[in-house]
């Protein structure tokens, strides 16, 4: 029997029990490369943080102000970095793709990241993406007319 769907677009990719794992997409250097910079750009601040206490202006900066800041800049700094620097190194599963959309999606609020993560967050949903993480691809078929009209 023919096995071809007229509804699948050629090249996709369709995750079968007989098919091996799934290539790796263009789109995955892409998320790495971003990962990394994001995750050096919260280690900065981080960094930035602990360098403030040490060349805190004393004369400039009350007490009060200087823990506050030193805090949210190493706090949020910390609570960012950890899932940029993790992301790349977690298995590929159908969470880390979600993940891999909060990630991006945390970049759009950001005019610096904001023409990286458009076309990064197009491609992150493209079929051979999804087959990548082990989501379930299954074929984009019409409604039979069935279906519809019950």
């Amino acid at each position: 029997m023919n096995d071809v769907n007229p509804y699948q677009t050629p090249g996709s990719v369709v995750s079968g029990p007989g098919s091996g794992p799934p290539p790796t997409p263009g789109v995955w250097i892409g998320y790495v490369v971003y990962c990394v910079f994001m995750a050096l750009l919260y280690g900065a601040l981080v960094a930035g943080g602990i360098a403030f206490t040490v060349f805190v202006p004393s004369s400039d900066v009350a007490a009060a102000e200087a823990v506050v800041i030193i805090v949210l800049m190493v706090g949020v700094g910390f609570v960012f970095f950890v899932p940029y620097a993790a992301a790349p190194f977690l298995p590929k599963k159908p969470w880390t793709w979600i993940l891999g959309i909060v990630l991006i999606g945390l970049g759009l609020t950001s005019c610096l990241t904001l023409p990286f993560c458009i076309p990064l967050l197009l491609y992150w949903f493209k079929p051979e993406n999804q087959a990548f993480f082990g989501k379930a691809i299954k074929d984009q078929m019409p409604p039979r007319e069935s279906e519809y009209l019950s």
